[in-house]
């Protein structure tokens, strides 16, 4: 389930006295070619978009992300990306450009806010005044250089077909977007983790959507087509109301939401592709409603990357989605001072919780632990910012043992940071994540009584809550059916499929 969302709760707060021994930290050698991919989009923002020097670029990668490297590996990498500050066009295209220009002779005197940017077949994304700029300082035409600065850009141009930008470029021009949207919106305004908490706290997500996802993902997990096709039904009532909310993690919910609809899972064949067409439409429908609905102009980067999202081939969208969500964890990460924002953490748990352990930040394990100390400090062992961190700490210790080839279900210092988070009485899905992992642990274990205990009262929490209830509940009790089948309890088994059909129906048809 989603960790950034969580219910508040207020409680007796005593000083915090559980104390963790096993450390996250540790040194590091060299950058893996994993973590240079993962901080990739975040250099290019820095390095190509932003125009900052080198040593600014290592200076926040050290000082905000931990990430440290010699400017010789800098140097490599960026040549091996093809990162390039300058404008480079190739032959041809400056004559496109400059009948473009000629044709709209304003923008020549408008900035980039009101121009937007171009996307060259290099792959640069220009503001336009400054590639403006350029084709006046190269003479307006072809590669000749003469210094008949602005007048050269109504010279008469040579007429040539105006080429679209390669679809390869599809991916740039969608981050671009989220990346515009998020520092647009929210960049001046919150610049601090308490702001950012108490923003996310003020204007929380629709629960509807997240809830929704969790449940498409589980049935695709669990195989059930038509379980998952059913709950696709609410779908565009769902995304549609997460965008008019317009809270701040609304694109980290709707990317996360794209990649859990578009997985594809044990789905093989023709269920595989009837379900990515059923994705790609909703997208349109998106794009459409957005576009007839919100008021908003045709440059406003959500038009721009919905439309985007809906021209792509619906095999693109998962990439494209899993993309987006990493560059958006690391985007709110970078706008964050030290301690980090308990829901940028939050963000940075669930990206690698469906992406893999090597794909979070290598100092994560550090900052999760000192922003748990830091809030029980500041706010008492029971307080909900507390006991949040401390759910995104089981979760990061659960992720890095299965990384390190171990089982957590077998490690009773993890087991015993699910129990501790279940004794502070978390509600919300808080709740409904500890007893679903110690349901599964103790079953691990071969410890039968607990585990169908954590899994009763999971299932009866999420039958209490109409929106948990249509779209996680039917999953779970599938689930514990089956461990009565494996165990041999067919009565339990036979039971259970009752108390299903009398809560939930009988199986969903799509």
């Amino acid at each position: 389930m989603d960790p950034t969302q969580h219910q508040s709760f207020t409680s007796p707060e005593p000083a915090l006295t559980l104390r963790y021994a096993e450390s996250t930290r540790g040194t590091r050698g060299p950058p893996s070619a994993a973590q240079w991919a993962q901080y990739e989009p975040l250099m290019k923002e820095l390095y190509v978009v932003e125009g900052r020097t080198l040593a600014d670029v290592m200076e926040v990668m050290k000082g905000v992300h931990g990430f440290e490297a010699t400017a010789k590996m800098y140097k490599a990498r960026f040549k091996i990306w093809g990162f390039k500050k300058y404008i480079r066009l190739k032959n041809g295209e400056d004559e496109d450009l400059v009948q473009l220009l000629r044709e709209n002779p304003r923008t020549s005197r408008q900035s980039a806010a009101q121009t937007g940017n171009v996307l060259l077949r290099s792959g640069q994304l220009v503001p336009q005044d400054r590639l403006v700029k350029h084709l006046r300082r190269r003479g307006g035409g072809g590669g000749g250089g003469g210094g008949g600065g602005g007048a050269n850009i109504d010279r008469h141009p040579i007429i040539r077909a105006i080429r679209p930008p390669d679809k390869i470029y599809l991916p740039e021009a969608v981050l671009f977007q989220v990346r515009s949207y998020i520092r647009g919106e929210w960049e001046e305004t919150v610049s601090t983790a308490e702001q950012l908490d108490a923003l996310r706290e003020e204007r929380p997500v629709d629960p509807a959507c997240n809830a929704l996802a969790h449940g498409v993902r589980y049935a695709i997990e669990q195989n059930k087509l038509n379980d998952a096709l059913v709950l696709m039904r609410r779908a565009p009532n769902a995304l549609t109301d997460l965008i008019e909310r317009r809270a701040p993690n609304m694109l980290h919910v709707f990317f996360m939401s794209l990649a859990y609809f578009t997985f594809g899972g044990p789905l093989e064949g023709p269920e595989a592709a009837q379900f990515l067409v059923v994705v790609r439409h909703l997208v349109k429908y998106v794009a459409v409603f957005v576009a007839k609905e919100q008021g908003w102009p045709d440059s406003h980067p959500i038009r721009q990357l919905l439309a985007l999202l809906a021209s792509a081939d619906e095999k693109e969208i998962y990439p494209l989605a899993t993309k987006a969500w990493l560059v958006i964890c690391q985007i709110w990460d970078g706008m964050m001072d030290k301690p980090r924002s308990t829901y940028t953490i939050a963000s940075w748990i669930g990206y690698g919780e469906f992406n893999g352990f090597d794909t979070l930040p290598s100092d994560l394990g550090n900052i999760i632990e000192l922003t748990l100390e830091q809030n029980a400090a500041k706010y008492g062992e029971f307080h909900a910012r507390t006991t949040h961190t401390l759910q995104m700490y089981s979760m990061y210790l659960t992720y890095r043992d299965r990384a390190n080839g171990r089982d957590p279900y077998f490690n009773m210092e993890i087991v015993r940071v699910f129990e501790d988070l279940l004794r502070r009485g978390p509600q919300g899905l808080l709740r409904a994540d500890a007893l679903s992992w110690l349901a599964k642990a103790a079953k691990a274990r071969g410890d039968r009584e607990s585990a169908e205990r954590y899994m009763r009262d999971l299932i009866n929490f999420l039958l209490e809550n109409a929106l948990h209830k249509n779209s996680l509940a039917r999953g779970f009790m599938n689930d514990l059916e089956s461990w009565f089948i494996e165990w041999g309890e067919t009565q339990k088994a036979v039971e259970l499929a009752e108390w299903r059909e009398m809560e939930l129906g009988a199986e969903s048809t799509a």
